[in-house]
C-alpha cells in the first residue's frame, strides 16, 4: 500500500466510517485508489515539468516540481 492509499484509507476509516465498513475488500480497494492517485500525480508533475517559468533555473524548477509532488 503506497502513501496515497494509506492517507485515503485513514481518512475514510476516520471520517466516513459507515461507507468504509461497506467496502468489500478495503485492502484491495485502497491499493487501487493509491495506484490511481500516484499515476495522476505523476502525470500532473510531468505537465508542470515541461512548463518552466520565465527566468527560472534548473534548481528552482526542481524545487518547484518537488513541492508540486508533495
Amino acid at each position: 500500500m503506497n502513501w496515497y492509499a494509506e492517507i485515503a484509507r485513514s481518512y475514510f476509516a476516520r471520517w466516513l466510517r459507515q461507507w468504509y465498513e461497506q467496502v468489500g475488500d478495503p485492502g484491495r480497494f485502497f491499493v487501487e485508489v493509491g495506484e490511481e492517485l500516484a499515476c495522476r500525480v505523476d502525470e500532473f508533475a510531468d505537465e508542470l515539468a515541461v512548463q518552466p517559468r520565465p527566468g527560472e533555473g534548473y534548481l528552482e524548477q526542481a524545487a518547484w516540481l518537488f513541492r508540486a509532488r508533495a
